[in-house]
């Protein structure tokens, strides 16, 4: 009976330590822009404004996401795979993944500097908001929170 225990044991620890699917489990589920800012020259800080659209991110455990957006009576969906990488310790101390999101359909509702790339780059942080990066090169600041 020993023999069998300690194989077993062994067996459940590794296949509690799938350390691809943990980055994932934070992520999951769908995300709804509930936040719009742009920097204002004038005063140097963030102003929030009137969403423009509707927006909401769907991340897949398979590495898939689906972005819809709809404004008036048009909706734009778009489709790819995403990447996430842990933060750096030298990273925003908010910062808990970056996400890369790769388009395969739907560029033009792409948010972020490198658009023309075909790819949208976000952040997940510490208190489970998903951000872009667009407002680094002059762009809108978009902040989704989990839909539950």
């Amino acid at each position: 009976m020993n023999k069998l225990l300690l194989p077993l044991a062994l067996l459940c620890c590794l296949s509690c330590s799938n350390d691809e699917q943990k980055p994932a489990f934070h992520l999951t589920g769908e995300w709804v822009l509930k936040e719009y800012s742009v920097f204002s020259w004038q005063n140097g800080e963030l102003m929030s404004m009137d969403l423009p659209w509707e927006e909401h991110v769907v991340f897949r455990f398979n590495k898939t996401f689906e972005k819809t957006r709809k404004s008036g009576e048009e909706t734009i969906r778009a489709t790819g795979t995403y990447t996430l990488t842990p933060s750096r310790a030298y990273d925003s101390s908010m910062t808990r993944y970056h996400i890369s999101l790769q388009f395969e359909s739907g560029e033009e509702i792409i948010g972020g500097c490198s658009s023309s790339q075909g790819q949208e780059d976000m952040v997940l942080t510490w208190n489970d908001e998903v951000f872009n990066t667009w407002a680094a090169c002059d762009g809108p600041l978009l902040v989704y929170r989990r839909q539950y």
